[in-house]
């Protein structure tokens, strides 16, 4: 992905912008950019991490690994619908630019924090619950 890092990181800040102005897939050109930005954005995220291994930086990031998993099966599932229920709370989160930029960034963060901590609350009081959802037996 090195051999990427440059065009996508060029692309990465414009097409956020232009996803945020469009409001995300809600447009036309917004639900035909999308699919480009994803992949832009995983290039961006390997190339970032990449970096910050190498510069030994990556201490908070090893200590959400174990939540990798369960941020991947759970955000669609129930981390998205949260963050999108607490999002309609901020004001003009549909009409005006500014509230649809803050709605369009939080949810994301929004979805990892309710994944982050459904996964703690299992492990402590429903162990064995927790355990064939993340592969055991």
């Amino acid at each position: 992905m090195r051999i990427w890092r440059i065009p996508a990181y060029a692309l990465y800040v414009p097409m956020t912008i232009a996803l945020l102005c469009l409001n995300s897939r809600n447009t036309w050109w917004g639900d035909h950019i999308y699919p480009f930005y994803i992949i832009v954005s995983v290039i961006v995220m390997f190339n970032l991490v990449a970096t910050l291994t190498a510069k030994g930086k990556t201490q908070g990031l090893a200590a959400m690994q174990e939540y990798t998993f369960f941020i991947y099966g759970g955000h669609a599932v129930f981390g998205l619908f949260v963050a999108d229920a607490l999002t309609r709370f901020i004001p003009v989160h549909e009409t005006h630019w500014l509230g649809i930029s803050v709605s369009y960034l939080l949810r994301p963060a929004i979805a990892i924090i309710v994944c982050v901590y459904t996964q703690k609350l299992m492990r402590r009081w429903y162990p064995k619950l927790l355990s064939p959802l993340m592969g055991g037996r």
